[in-house]
């Protein structure tokens, strides 16, 4: 998704990394799909070799200390064999974290400006 652009530069939205990062014109090609067949964050996540998380199982840790706090990852479209626990400081953003942490009463670990 385009923010801004400057002269030949433009400022993309990196839907995987959630980061902004800057494109010469001559890099980019318009990306054309169905939205009814094509996800293009899935795209996205396979050019970066990266899955897409279905829900969250479980914690470790202290909640009251968050470096401790680790979480069971469930990936969509995987077995079971490729769930892994992930970091607090990894998944803080997550939207698959935020319900978990709102159905385990634990809402108070959202960061702040993200609605569940």
């Amino acid at each position: 998704m385009k923010i801004n652009f400057s002269g030949n530069k433009y400022e993309l939205h990196n839907s995987v990394t959630n980061k902004s990062e800057f494109h010469h014109i001559k890099s980019l090609q318009q990306f054309y799909y169905d939205p009814l067949i094509i996800n293009p964050d899935s795209i996205a996540n396979r050019e970066y070799g990266t899955w897409e998380i279905d829900k969250i199982i479980s914690h470790i840790g202290d909640v009251k200390k968050l470096k401790t706090l680790e979480f069971l990852v469930h990936w969509k479209d995987c077995d079971d064999i490729y769930n892994r626990w992930i970091p607090w400081n990894e998944l803080r953003n997550n939207p698959a974290l935020h319900n978990y942490l709102a159905a385990a009463g634990l809402k108070i670990l959202i960061p702040k400006g993200f609605k569940v």
